[in-house]
């Protein structure tokens, strides 16, 4: 008794983490935890690319850390806790939804993720031999890349990419909002043969540089009209221009307790193709402005005309001391969708469905790519689309919605 009180006082104060990869039971496991049993520490098992944190209910705080806990120490806990037979055990537990809740809807057999999303229950990929791959991916849990075979793309041809079994996808994701000409683009290929045939690489240190280097700051330079801007750095792409971002606005830090900068997106992408209010960046540029506090404007998806205007900032009228450009896409294209329960925007599904996820799986099935964010979906067609191949989308999109609609009405069956 005293022994499970410390560990209860430890799990309050200090970050922990349970590594989940190790069989832990969803549904068995509700037969063996009362949730209600302990007013002090109510867990609830969140997974996080395949961890899982304990979270107190009265702090509404969630636990983590970088160090996973072995099983053996999982079970040793978990036995002390008086919580948990370490012996009825299976593989998964699905993210961000209580216990009760996945029992609810899910099977033991069966719990999977997809895209972070947990209702994808088996492996919609073909196999092809590359199960258990040694490459680490983003957004792709561990056990992703163990378990399920990954779809490979082999090649492009315009909107279209092929896999390794010669299976035909429509991206509509424009490679991860990139490739605004398609794939293949003969010009394209031209102009990076020519320039690997004159010069394949050449630094930038010590003052060192290329004229293609030089040409494109000073065009970027030009075209970024919201303010003056004095330097461009190159890097290879969004992420780490913002991560480069970081170190320098820390630079001219006095105190700890001085906030550095504010970054934001003019719209945010992954959220799901999120505008902001109207007046918002108004609002906080006068907040910024008042304390001398940089502003970062992460424009790596709303750049070059993709807003109708060059710059989301200038769309905004925003005045950024710093800005991260990367994706050329363009022309406002970029389309996003939320899926919610009786049109309501604030009426969402259960995170345990995973209904994005089942339709990520429904359009891919029929010869599409999209991106999947939680139940939030997202498109960036490439530039080049003809109308042929956007009544093409429209018609899958239509389709994958109308078996997402049917999987969603079995799950609220079984719900109730």
């Amino acid at each position: 008794m005293l022994m499970r009180q410390h560990l209860i006082r430890a799990l309050k104060r200090m970050p922990f983490c349970l590594e989940l990869n190790c069989r832990v039971a969803a549904c068995r496991l509700l037969g063996q935890m009362d949730l209600n049993e302990d007013a002090e520490l109510t867990p609830l098992l969140v997974t996080c690319s395949g961890r899982a944190f304990l979270k107190s209910s009265s702090t509404a705080s969630v636990y983590e850390s970088t160090y996973p806990v072995t099983l053996h120490l999982c079970c040793v806990m978990t036995s002390l806790l008086g919580k948990l037979d370490a012996s009825s055990l299976v593989k998964y537990v699905t993210s961000t939804a209580t216990l009760q809740g996945q029992a609810e809807c899910l099977s033991d057999a069966s719990i999977r993720h997809f895209s972070s999303a947990p209702s994808a229950q088996s492996d919609s990929t073909e196999e092809n031999g590359f199960k258990g791959h040694g490459m680490l991916a983003p957004f792709t849990a561990g056990w992703q890349s163990n378990d399920l075979h990954p779809l490979i793309i082999e090649r492009s041809e315009g909107s279209y990419v092929y896999d390794i079994n010669g299976n035909k996808y429509l991206d509509s994701l424009a490679g991860l909002w990139c490739t605004a000409l398609g794939g293949s683009e003969p010009r394209l290929v031209k102009a990076a043969t020519d320039q690997l045939n004159k010069l394949p690489f050449y630094h930038s240190f010590w003052n060192r540089t290329t004229r293609p280097s030089l040409d494109l700051a000073q065009e970027i330079l030009s075209m970024f009209t919201a303010r003056e801007m004095g330097k461009v750095f190159f890097t290879n792409s969004g992420s780490e221009a913002n991560d480069s971002q970081i170190p320098w606005v820390y630079i001219d830090i006095s105190e700890l307790n001085w906030i550095a900068a504010f970054i934001a997106e003019p719209v945010m992408g992954a959220g799901g193709v999120i505008p902001p209010p109207k007046t918002y960046f108004d609002k906080v540029q006068a907040v910024v402005k008042k304390y001398d506090i940089l502003f970062i404007a992460d424009e790596v998806i709303t750049a070059f005309g993709r807003l109708g205007t060059m710059f989301g900032s200038d769309y905004y009228n925003i005045k950024p001391d710093l800005v991260s450009l990367a994706k050329i896409r363009g022309l406002g294209m970029i389309m996003g969708t939320e899926f919610t329960n009786n049109k309501s925007p604030t009426d969402l599904f259960p995170a345990e469905w995973g209904v994005g996820a089942i339709f990520g799986q429904e359009c891919q099935k029929r010869g599409m790519l999209v991106r999947v964010a939680g139940d939030a979906i997202m498109m960036s067609p490439t530039l080049i689309m003809t109308p042929g191949e956007v009544d093409e989308l429209v018609s899958i999109y239509g389709e994958a919605l109308k078996a997402t609609e049917a999987r969603v009405a079995e799950l609220k069956s079984k719900r109730n």
